[in-house]
């Protein structure tokens, strides 16, 4: 912060103070880092006789550390979920696996994800701890599909044909005559 009015920065200039602090360096003589150094504590006591106002209340705003505060719990960041029907969650683009301890349904119900600032990740259900591992990565399907539902259904296996036979004509096979649609 400059002390006295510079010639040629204006204040609405943008990046004025930051060239206004290097100008006070530069008006007091300073070119490197060493002397930079040695000049800002007597800086920073003049901006503070020249800035500073007392508090409002003169005690500390800090409380001491209990036994009962959990830093972990608190210094983290949370974000609510729901469970999806197949026990699972979603977060930063990954799916994670719900294990309930007592055997009952999480599905449809609201967890807090905790983001550790080590990067862990915690869910919790009413509170307490919930056991998680990484889901699989693609969703499972135990549809029934189309086609035959075994071997059998499908009949004797076609005798295989020697090499350079050709192949028979397809029953049924129909092509469709000049004026048809599809020629068109």
């Amino acid at each position: 912060m400059p002390s006295r009015p510079r010639p040629g920065v204006a204040s609405n200039d943008r990046g004025a103070r930051s060239r206004a602090g290097w100008t006070e360096l530069a008006l007091e003589g300073i070119t490197d880092i060493a002397a930079a150094n040695a000049f800002l504590p007597w800086s920073l006591e003049r901006f503070d006789r020249r800035f500073g106002v007392p508090a409002r209340d003169p005690h500390p705003a800090w409380r001491p550390l209990t036994a009962d505060i959990d830093l972990a719990r608190s210094c983290c960041f949370k974000y609510a979920r729901v469970v999806a029907a197949d026990g699972t969650i979603s977060f930063a683009g990954r799916s994670i696996q719900l294990l309930p301890a007592d055997r009952r349904s999480l599905s449809r119900l609201r967890v807090e994800v905790q983001e550790h600032l080590d990067g862990s990740l915690q869910v919790l259900a009413h509170g307490d701890p919930v056991a998680t591992i990484d889901a699989p990565l693609g969703p499972v399907s135990l549809r029934a599909r189309g086609g035959p539902r075994s071997v059998e259904a499908l009949g004797p296996e076609p005798e295989a044909r020697p090499p350079g036979a050709e192949r028979p004509p397809q029953q049924g096979h129909v092509v469709p005559g000049k004026d048809h649609p599809w020629r068109r």
